[in-house]
């Protein structure tokens, strides 16, 4: 199973979708059935259609016995985030995200991004966004997105690169408004 995949999962649970969140567990679970890994409660997988919330749990919970030291380490980032994003996740603000090769999280709340390895942030940028902060890929070390630019004539999204190993905008915008 790849870790970067069940990461996304995990990520999504906590953050995303219960339902896509499910949905990308029994695949995930199949295609390692597929390739021979077989390991208690897996076969919850192969039921024909969605599982329900049960089903899930306990499928979940298997996938966390497995794996008990990816968890470990993506519950800290999940920590991490609720603790320093927690207020903005209260006023309406959802959390995206992005994870890569090396397994370590990059994700935003709307106004600013940071990357986080086992818990704890390898850099965390000032406010970039003036109400919104699209993740799109990690490419050749540079993290590729949009951010909400606002002008007078329109609403508009404009180009997001930022360096991955050290958080350097490279395109986008510091927005100063004394709160950073």
């Amino acid at each position: 199973m790849k870790m970067t995949e069940l990461l996304s999962v995990y990520m999504e649970m906590e953050f995303g979708s219960p339902i896509v969140a499910c949905a990308r567990l029994k695949a995930l679970v199949n295609e390692a059935l597929d390739r021979g890994e077989w390991h208690e409660d897996f076969d919850i997988a192969v039921k024909k259609g969605e599982l329900d919330h049960y089903e899930c749990s306990k499928l979940w919970e298997a996938v966390r016995q497995v794996y008990p030291e990816t968890i470990k380490r993506m519950a800290a980032n999940v920590a991490w985030v609720r603790t320093h994003w927690g207020p903005a996740l209260d006023v309406g603000y959802r959390i995206k995200w992005l994870v890569a090769d090396d397994e370590s999280l990059v994700v935003t709340q709307g106004l600013r991004v940071a990357r986080l390895t086992e818990g704890a942030p390898v850099w965390v940028t000032k406010r970039i966004s003036w109400d919104g902060i699209h993740l799109g890929e990690i490419a050749r070390g540079v993290i590729l997105g949009e951010w909400y630019c606002p002008t007078t004539e329109a609403d508009d999204w404009c180009p997001l690169r930022i360096a991955f190993a050290d958080g350097t905008l490279l395109e986008g915008e510091e927005i100063d408004l004394g709160d950073s």
